[in-house]
């Protein structure tokens, strides 16, 4: 992350621009440390107790992340973690942020494997509900960069909504494209589902648009249909004013998610 991107947007700003694309761990990573200093974090969803994890990223660069996940999945932490138990409500709505100085835990088990095994210090929790179960976000601090401070805790509790309301927006567009092979693999099925939106798309908008989602470049699309490349631009400029969006990716997001609809 440079300085000059750093001037003009906020962390909050930077984390929303790179939802849905592959530059988001970084850019929420960078937030995040820009926001309270933290060093990782773990996105996860809870499964009847289980974490289960979607994402983890390093806020420093160590590369240390991974093996901080795999000993507390392997380790089964989330057993014997207070923290987890709180946030796993059935039907819960609204959830607390917790903040856990590990070092002072409780649980001798969780602090041997977390403060004595891997040197995180303290740990904050935030949690929403996400296709009906809790989606957490854990964001850590090690030993050597002690507790959070107070000022940052507080910045994360002014905040939590919408980083909460980020990280979900970025899960949904994230599964949804683990689904899209299956969305993209037959031209007729792409027409089909285009056709259902409720934008009433004339027939050859319809054709260009399904063509433009199954990949076919705008040559090929004037050559498959009989009209030239120039036309193909037009019907697609017309596509694009009719849908409210402004680019090819914008476009596959609107497709995703009148799949969404439609299942």
């Amino acid at each position: 992350m440079t300085s000059a991107v750093a001037e003009r947007h906020g962390p909050l700003d930077d984390m929303i621009n790179a939802i849905g694309t592959a530059a988001f761990p970084e850019r929420f990573a960078w937030g995040l440390r820009e926001m309270c200093g933290a060093e990782f974090a773990f996105i996860f969803r809870l499964f009847e107790t289980r974490p289960v994890e979607f994402a983890s990223v390093d806020c420093e660069g160590t590369h240390r992340v991974e093996h901080i996940r795999d000993v507390y999945l392997g380790n089964r932490c989330w057993e014997v973690d207070d923290g987890i138990s709180a946030l796993d409500t059935e039907n819960a709505t609204c959830f607390p942020m917790l903040k856990t100085d590990i070092k002072l835990s409780t649980s001798g088990r969780l602090r041997q494997t977390l403060y004595d095994q891997l040197n995180i210090r303290d740990r904050v929790l935030m949690c929403t509900q996400f296709e009906g179960n809790p989606l957490v976000l854990s964001i850590t601090r090690s030993e050597q960069h002690g507790p959070f401070e107070k000022r940052q805790v507080d910045k994360l509790a002014v905040h939590s909504a919408t980083i909460l309301s980020i990280v979900a927006k970025h899960c949904d567009i994230a599964m949804r494209a683990r689904r899209l092979p299956g969305l993209l693999t037959e031209l007729p099925a792409i027409e089909q589902r285009v056709l259902a939106a409720a934008y009433s798309l004339t027939a050859r908008e319809v054709q260009v648009c399904a063509r433009y989602l199954y990949g076919v470049s705008t040559a090929g699309i004037a050559s498959d249909l009989g009209i030239g490349t120039e036309t193909v631009n037009t019907y697609r400029k017309r596509l694009y004013e009719r849908l409210a969006i402004g680019s090819h990716r914008e476009l596959l997001l609107w497709y995703l998610g009148l799949c969404g609809q439609l299942q």
